[in-house]
């Protein structure tokens, strides 16, 4: 190794142990939850986790980027009613930007063989909005 490849390597280091510590002072003056550092990380999954990380992790993955086995994952939603809430995704997210954020869940029903209950399962999973 030379002297220039060393010196990078440590800048990289330096770089990340950096935002390691803006990260975890963020989560400290939250309140000191450290649960919350996930949540800065990737808020409702936006970043790069798939639908599985996201659950696993008790956050909800964005209904945009949703896919027939994303829908599935659900209990009791087959691949006939995955295929209706795709074909009627665009539908659904312009439905939540028109609801009140307290009813956003009924977006779901937009699409057929929804009703209020599998909305709200649907809405315990699958984030609505767009930012």
């Amino acid at each position: 190794m030379n002297d220039n490849s060393i010196m990078r390597s440590g800048y990289a280091f330096l770089v990340i142990i950096s935002l390691l510590l803006y990260l975890l002072l963020r989560a400290e003056r939250s309140g000191g939850d450290h649960k919350s550092l996930a949540l800065l990380i990737d808020s409702d999954c936006r970043l790069s986790l798939s639908s599985e990380d996201c659950f696993a992790k008790g956050l909800k993955f964005p209904f945009a980027r949703a896919e027939t086995y994303d829908l599935q994952l659900v209990s009791g939603v087959s691949d006939q009613l995955s295929e209706a809430l795709l074909r009627h995704k665009l539908e659904i997210i312009a439905a939540a930007k028109a609801t009140p954020p307290e009813e956003t869940y009924k977006a779901f029903s937009v699409a057929p063989g929804i009703g209020p209950k599998r909305a709200e399962t649907l809405y315990q999973y699958f984030s609505l909005t767009s930012d």
